[in-house]
């Protein structure tokens, strides 16, 4: 399924290969008792696809539920920027079926170099360092706004443990192959589409489906336990990356659900940052 003039478009599916273990059976029982001889040929069938057209015609994806836009610097020609294109690229098109759980970590699989991913900053152990697949935090991010704007269901996520700006608190996610995922479950009766698209500056994600809530909306509570940053310095180098510090806090965040004029569903998001401390790459 593609998004072709602004509308969700079946593309018809083609057949494939399988392995026909009925015959493989057959054959491998025949051998068993022999003393030599004992090879035996798997042999590949032609296979319809599970997911018919006519199937994905009727699952009721005709309309964008939700979209989410977030911003980031440097270009096409920055390594974050290529690793937040290679991870869109790879969930673009993605369709869930109803009752189904997404999985990032199950879909792209591993993100290293041989996939296509470069090094960019990452957060490890409390310091931004160069690793691969930076920036792709930023496409999870964006890709649990756009479920969580639709109504779908959270399942697994994990704030940042600095707050970063370009994001907004609370309602954002880090990942990291393959301790830290990010998974929603699409608990509507309507297959999902995933449609992702990306500028030199921007990554969008949106969420085609059948429309079912009037209004998805974020209530905050206020900032509380505010913790402020120190400075550390660092031993200067290619792995010392600098930064300005950054507050700590505390907040809550409300996903409120409407329907019929009424909130069907309050929930609550609460996440503790912790105060990103200035680094400084030299000596005091």
């Amino acid at each position: 399924m593609t998004i072709s003039g602004g509308r969700p478009t079946v593309a018809e599916g083609r057949a494939g290969q399988q392995l026909d273990t009925a015959a493989l059976s057959r054959d491998l029982l025949a051998v068993l008792p022999k003393s030599d001889g004992r090879e035996v040929t798997g042999e590949l069938k032609a296979t319809p696809p599970a997911l018919t057209g006519q199937k994905l015609a009727g699952l009721g994806i005709k309309e964008r539920v939700s979209t989410f836009t977030t911003r980031f610097t440097g270009g096409m020609a920055s390594s974050r920027s290529q690793n937040i294109a290679t991870i869109a690229r790879k969930v673009d098109g993605t369709v869930v079926l109803p009752g189904k759980t997404f999985s990032l970590n199950g879909h792209t699989g591993e993100r290293g170099y041989a996939q296509g991913y470069r090094d960019a900053p990452v957060i490890l152990d409390g310091k931004l360092v160069p690793g691969v697949g930076g920036g792709t935090s930023q496409f999870t991010t964006t890709l649990f706004n756009a479920t969580y704007y639709a109504g779908l269901e959270d399942v697994e996520h994990k704030p940042h443990s600095y707050w970063f700006d370009r994001y907004p608190a609370v309602i954002e996610s880090t990942i990291f192959w393959p301790d830290l995922d990010f998974k929603f479950r699409n608990n509507t009766e309507y297959g999902v589409l995933i449609g992702t698209s990306y500028t030199s500056s921007t990554i969008t994600v949106s969420i085609w489906s059948t429309k079912i809530y009037d209004s998805v909306k974020t209530e905050y509570g206020p900032r509380r336990n505010i913790t402020t940053p120190k400075q550390i310095h660092l031993a200067p180098g290619p792995s010392c990356i600098s930064t300005n510090g950054i507050n700590g806090f505390t907040q809550d965040a409300f996903r409120v659900i409407k329907k019929g004029g009424v909130v069907v569903k309050r929930e609550k998001f609460t996440w503790r940052y912790d105060a990103e401390p200035r680094y400084v790459c030299g000596p005091a």
